[in-house]
């Protein structure tokens, strides 16, 4: 069997079974779907509680604070290279050392 047949051979087969509801179907039933299931525009995706964009909320937080502490360590880096070096001021090197500390 190739793989068109394998394919017309499953399509056949998933229009043979029944709808969980014996009812027709109402005729605006597939734009209602799809409006509710349409990505947010705008502000209100934001508010957003659909897991799939709540997780790439914490994929794009993680990402922009693991560069936030890259960038952090690259000046702790480059403030030790060296002795005596004026690179950072003090405060602000116990400052950029305070925050990568719990990392």
């Amino acid at each position: 069997m190739t793989l068109a047949q394998n394919v017309e051979f499953r399509d056949a087969d998933v229009a043979r079974r029944e709808l969980p509801n014996p009812l027709p179907r109402p005729p605006d039933e597939l734009a209602r779907l799809e409006a509710a299931w349409a990505p947010p525009k705008g502000l209100s995706f934001i508010t957003e509680v659909n897991n799939i964009y709540v997780g790439l909320f914490y994929i794009g937080t993680a990402m922009m604070f693991a560069a936030l502490g890259g960038i952090l360590s690259v000046l702790m880096r480059s403030q030790l290279a060296f002795p005596d070096n004026d690179f950072l001021e003090l405060s602000t090197y116990n400052q950029v050392f305070t925050c990568t500390a719990p990392c």
